[in-house]
């Protein structure tokens, strides 16, 4: 799917931009917008610092509440699995990640090393 059959559509349309831990908390954030915003058109969606990123119009003050809400949501659930998480921090790069996708991320990480 390509950015521009994505841009417009709901938010669940952009899943693969976002790892498979977080794809209930888009489809739990559509049912909420479509309940404030009918008719919101996403622009862009993906993970920035942590966190879920959504970029939608029209903005208004609930949806604003809506999208703030499920973006802070993010930071506590593993983004690769959906299980509780917190945000991870390495040297380069920040990720929520729960305790188990931490571990195999570093043995992973040490098996690339050597």
């Amino acid at each position: 799917m390509t950015y521009d059959i994505k841009r417009g559509g709901p938010v669940t349309n952009w899943k693969n931009d976002v790892g498979q831990g977080w794809h209930s908390l888009l489809d739990e954030l559509h049912a909420e917008l479509v309940k404030v915003a009918p008719e919101y058109r996403t622009e862009q969606v993906k993970e920035k610092f942590a966190a879920l990123r959504v970029y939608l119009s029209p903005w208004s003050d609930e949806v604003e509440q809506v999208v703030f809400r499920f973006e802070a949501r993010s930071k506590t659930v593993c983004e690769q699995c959906g299980e509780p998480g917190e945000v991870r921090y390495s040297r380069f790069w920040l990720k929520t990640l729960c305790d188990a996708c931490e571990q195999a991320r570093m043995v992973q990480s040490r098996q690339e090393k050597s």
